[in-house]
């Protein structure tokens, strides 16, 4: 018999961004999550967390604001998922600390693909037999931060340099992470490519229903998957 899932309130910071609106579509089709909060830039995020008190906030807004957003949201004792990129690594570092002390749950998901976080399983992997690698990210014109979250996520468990990553902005791409594995007479060449954000909907339903049982910050969707 399917295990019956618990219920969860879920505040959504950046509901007005293509992201924000595409986890509202998906959170409204499921029977054991309500959305008690749709917060924008312009909101008050603590006193709206105040008062609706959410079980879940998950954030997608931008480099600027993700670090301040996530802080607060812990403070009110609401467990984070945090999809925007831009966090470093010391502030994930005083994220964990502060989800640590309250022994509360959290997730930060530089991508929601479950063929990214497979990709991201396996590039660890590839680290313990070879040592060169060279990333590649491809996104459309539109998006800002060079590189991207995700490829930067790639390179901290490959141990690359950041400063190394190509990056291209073209109106041909939504989102494409190219890891090259080279060694002597061989070469690897790994490829996840989106097309469209329906990709990202289990990867935000396992997030949304894995955080809940959690104690502690944790990095990479990979990382929930068993």
């Amino acid at each position: 018999m399917q295990q019956k899932l618990q219920q969860i309130t879920v505040a959504i910071i950046g509901s007005n961004g293509k992201m924000g609106k595409l986890v509202d579509a998906i959170i409204q089709k499921q029977a054991n999550a309500k959305i008690v909060a749709r917060i924008t830039e312009k909101d008050d995020l603590n006193s709206i967390l105040q008062l609706t008190q959410p079980d879940v906030a998950i954030e997608f807004t931008s480099n600027l604001s993700v670090f301040t957003n996530a802080a607060t949201i812990i403070k009110h004792n609401v467990r984070p998922i945090i999809g925007s990129s831009g966090l470093n690594i010391a502030q994930i570092n005083q994220l964990q600390d502060m989800c640590q002390s309250k022994s509360l749950g959290g997730l930060v998901i530089p991508n929601f693909s479950l063929g990214m976080a497979l990709l991201s399983n396996f590039s660890r992997t590839l680290k313990e037999y070879y040592n060169n690698f060279s990333l590649i990210e491809y996104h459309h014109q539109h998006k800002n931060d060079k590189p991207s979250g995700t490829a930067k996520y790639l390179a901290n468990i490959l141990n690359c340099n950041e400063a190394e990553i190509g990056s291209i902005r073209s109106s041909g791409f939504k989102a494409k992470q190219q890891i090259y594995v080279s060694a002597a007479g061989e070469r690897i060449i790994l490829d996840h490519e989106v097309f469209d954000n329906s990709c990202y909907e289990a990867g935000i339903l396992l997030a949304l229903n894995k955080v809940v049982g959690l104690n502690q910050l944790i990095i990479g969707l990979e990382n929930i998957l068993i």
